[in-house]
């Protein structure tokens, strides 16, 4: 039977996960949009390009966060401390490392990137342009990720669904109208390694205080069984 308590707790842990298909989805439509009013129909294209390459190097990450979470949940259930410290130190290097080898291939060899989905010379030379600004923060891009999961890690969904839609709504989303009404079309690729660095400030604020309480309540509880 279903149980009301189990039902209401897994919808709010995987709220996050749902946004972000979600946000992903809506801010699609409004950059498409965008583009076509500031630019045009090769502009879309670049755009449908520099997403996929985007996601292949995300891809990693993604793997990374799905065992990351699992793991830091049952040694955060389990009051494992130094497992948990383990867990978050080494994930957040890991996903450094992998943003890092992204960052190498997109910023070092943007033009052959490109050619590796089309063979139109415009969508190259512009493409590997942008892919450049797109990927000026993308060794960190793998903190916000993790930030968001470790709350979902913890049973703490309202945090966890904030860090999840902070890049794409309450960041880029606002970037992408403001922006190009300084700056055109460039604005509009210059709001995403902008986004990427607010929101990954923003998560280190907000998770910093908030992991280094959960150790304390943690060593607490694990001192007064211990008397």
């Amino acid at each position: 039977r279903l149980e009301l308590g189990f039902v209401k707790e897994l919808l709010g842990i995987g709220s996050s996960s749902f946004a972000r298909q979600g946000a992903t989805s809506i801010l699609a439509i409004i950059i498409n949009h965008s583009l076509m009013a500031y630019g045009d129909e090769v502009d879309v294209a670049i755009y449908g390009v520099m997403n996929r390459i985007k996601f292949m190097s995300i891809f990693p990450l993604i793997g990374l966060v799905q065992g990351f979470l699992p793991v830091l949940g049952y040694n955060y259930g389990a009051k494992n401390i130094e497992r948990i410290k383990e867990t978050m130190r080494l994930s957040f290097l890991v996903s450094f490392a992998i943003g890092a080898v992204s960052w190498v291939v997109m910023f070092g060899f943007p033009d052959a990137v490109f050619s590796i989905f089309t063979d139109d010379l415009r969508l190259i030379n512009d493409g590997g342009k942008y892919l450049r600004i797109l990927a000026i923060f993308l060794p960190v891009i793998g903190i916000q990720m993790l930030g968001a999961s470790y709350f979902q890690a913890v049973g703490e969904a309202k945090p966890a669904l904030l860090l999840t839609l902070a890049r794409q709504v309450l960041f880029l989303l606002p970037l992408i109208f403001i922006l190009p009404n300084f700056y055109g079309l460039i604005g509009i690729w210059i709001a995403f390694p902008i986004a990427d660095a607010l929101s990954t400030v923003y998560t280190i604020f907000y998770l910093k205080p908030r992991y280094s309480k959960m150790l304390k309540s943690l060593e607490l509880e694990k001192a007064i069984i211990s008397q």
